[in-house]
């Protein structure tokens, strides 16, 4: 099982995207940063500046809502919507795991987000 993948991505239209990233980076301050238990002190530190940097593009992100330039329509709805539904599937411990390991997939997307 897969929370998120390149299709994800894909399917959102470009208009959508600021708002489906708002969401998703909601979503993982709140569901995965939140519970995720670090194995060191090393991985704590790092987990703790990515939670951060989520958390400022978020802040930026606000930014573009409050111009009105963030549109929210139903396949970015229905996207958080199957990835939060897939995440509660699983075992807190498991879903957690599973979101973080895939952030690289996110900070992907984002990077592509950005250059366009």
């Amino acid at each position: 099982m897969r929370l998120l993948n390149d299709a994800t991505f894909r399917s959102i239209p470009a208009e959508e995207s600021c708002c489906f990233l708002n969401h998703l980076l909601r979503f993982y301050v709140e569901n995965v940063f939140k519970h995720y238990t670090p194995t060191s002190d090393l991985i704590k530190r790092k987990t703790s500046s990515l939670a951060n940097s989520f958390l400022s593009v978020k802040r930026d992100l606000r930014q573009c809502h409050a111009q009105r330039k963030c549109n929210c329509g139903e396949q970015s709805r229905a996207q958080i919507k199957k990835i939060q539904n897939a995440f509660e599937m699983l075992d807190q411990r498991a879903a957690t795991v599973k979101a973080y390991s895939e952030v690289d997939i996110l900070i992907r997307w984002m990077h592509g987000f950005q250059r366009n």
